[in-house]
């Protein structure tokens, strides 16, 4: 998501302005979340 953030990957334009338009805290949260999904 930091990639995106910085443009160090810019393969999807609408992520990357996401990424650019929520906080620091926030994609830590993101991240935090995701990384707690389970697959089922």
């Amino acid at each position: 998501m930091t990639d995106f953030r910085t443009g160090a990957r810019a393969n999807n334009p609408g992520m990357t302005d996401l990424m650019k338009a929520i906080s620091e805290s926030d994609i830590a949260a993101l991240a935090t979340y995701i990384a707690g999904l389970q697959l089922q």
